[in-house]
């Protein structure tokens, strides 16, 4: 790697850090419901451009009335439907995806997808971040892209976009202290 770039962070650092925003996550977003928003199915019909009738079909499947009956492993950050949630839906099904990728970098230390891309508000299709959301659950996204980096950061990937997504969106929702931290670890001006 280059002088520019933190060293990355042992085996000791990184998923103690992992751990600890997984617990985060469940108990900050436990109580998440959706509420007549748009579920997974309904958004899949949505990207797929369906008719009405094939959009009621597609919202009756979402049966599941807590995010955690979601099969994380059947998740995929990377899946357009994720741009088709309304903010209701967005909300519910956001700690699934965090904990889904989380889980994959606990398991083999590689950012899976880009969900840190549907964190950045300063898109076309996501302008503001979703009201429904708390301010612990502000805090959880934000220090979930701390790890999002220091993985991308060991694997020499897609350097400094989590962080700019971090520093733009969610910056104010992290402590003084953390923010010092992060800005001095990568040396943010």
């Amino acid at each position: 790697m280059g002088d520019w770039l933190p060293a990355p962070l042992s085996d000791e650092q990184f998923y103690p850090l992992v751990r600890s925003l997984i617990a985060q996550v469940e108990r900050d977003f436990a109580d998440v419901s959706l509420a007549g928003g748009i579920g997974i199915h309904e958004a899949w019909a949505i990207d797929n451009y369906a008719n009405d009738e094939e959009r009621a079909q597609a919202r009756a499947e979402d049966t599941y009335t807590t995010w955690q009956e979601l099969d994380l492993d059947a998740l995929d950050p990377n899946s357009s439907c994720l741009s088709f949630f309304d903010t209701i839906g967005w909300t519910f099904h956001l700690p699934a995806y965090l904990l889904r990728c989380l889980h994959w970098m606990a398991e083999a230390n590689l950012n899976y997808g880009e969900l840190s891309v549907h964190l950045d508000f300063n898109t076309e299709w996501r302008q503001t971040p979703s009201p429904f959301v708390t301010p612990a659950q502000r805090r959880c996204c934000a220090r979930y892209l701390r790890p999002v980096a220091e993985s991308d950061a060991r694997n020499e990937f897609d350097l400094y976009s989590a962080i700019k997504v971090l520093r733009e969106n969610w910056w104010d929702d992290l402590d003084a202290g953390e923010r010092n931290q992060i800005a001095n670890r990568w040396r943010l001006g």
